[in-house]
């Protein structure tokens, strides 16, 4: 297990690029959150869901903000964990998958990190995630909830330290 040594008003979001997964809602949230940086995990350059990110970064004026790593092996991914504030999984619940027919595995991996989880309110993340306790909730969709959230992590080191742990903790208890 990497010690955490998160960098501050860093974020991440570890999964594909699909539209259900709700990238659209994290980039509207970085634009309301000066200082953070997201950081994306997964996709394959040069596709057309990671040109549609790029050019939403760049409408949004956060494209500085917005690093986009690609596809890494695990061996790899484990010690960028380590460097993050929080994890995000901005589900978007108007996908029937994403709202109730999922097992949101990167919550799994946030928490086994000691990752914060900032994610939607949904079905599907309430049943791994409790408000307050292992990451905070935010409605579904509203990207000014994730943007307070983000701020919140960002502002209070107490806040996110305490997270951190019950992430730990909620993570060891899964196999």
């Amino acid at each position: 297990i990497e010690e955490r040594r998160p960098v501050p008003g860093r974020f991440l979001y570890v999964g594909s690029l699909a539209p259900w997964k709700g990238l659209d809602v994290a980039l509207a949230a970085l634009a309301g959150v000066p200082g953070a940086e997201l950081h994306v995990y997964g996709g394959q350059p040069g596709t057309a869901a990671w040109q549609a990110l790029i050019k939403m970064a760049a409408e949004l004026g956060v494209r500085d903000r917005l690093v986009l790593h690609g596809t890494l092996p695990q061996h790899e991914l484990r010690p960028l964990l380590a460097q993050a504030l929080a994890g995000i999984l901005p589900l978007d619940g108007r996908f029937s998958l994403a709202a109730r027919y999922t097992s949101p595995l990167k919550i799994f991996e946030y928490l086994c990190a000691g990752l914060p989880v900032l994610a939607g309110d949904l079905p599907s993340v309430r049943d791994l995630v409790t408000h307050g306790r292992e990451g905070l909730l935010f409605a579904e969709r509203d990207a000014q909830g994730l943007a307070r959230a983000m701020r919140q992590l960002m502002e209070d080191p107490g806040l996110a330290a305490r997270l951190s742990r019950q992430a730990r903790q909620a993570g060891a208890r899964c196999t």
